[in-house]
């Protein structure tokens, strides 16, 4: 089982290796849950572009961790044009 401590290092490497300071990676989550790992990278200075996951349970604390929205779909039925779309222009894209 990977700790709290281990994921938050791996966002922080990440986040070293990604992140510019004139324009944050854009960061959507699939499964996001409660939101998590999106929060992390929030924390480290990334963008978050939205979250999809169809436990509706997730939506309050995903969009209230994370500033924002929460797309309550099926992950399988979502098109690849519609992730794309999702994604800030010109900026590095972390799905």
């Amino acid at each position: 089982m990977i700790s709290t401590i281990d994921e938050h290092n791996k966002i922080k490497i990440l986040s070293t290796a990604l992140r510019r300071a004139d324009a944050p990676a854009g960061v959507v989550d699939l499964f996001c849950g409660a939101g998590a790992l999106s929060h992390g990278f929030l924390v480290e200075g990334f963008d978050i572009a939205c979250g999809f996951d169809v436990n509706e349970s997730c939506r309050y604390p995903f969009q209230q961790n994370n500033r924002a929205p929460l797309i309550g779909r099926d992950v399988s039925l979502v098109r690849p044009e519609e992730l794309l779309r999702r994604f800030p222009r010109g900026r590095t894209s972390l799905l």
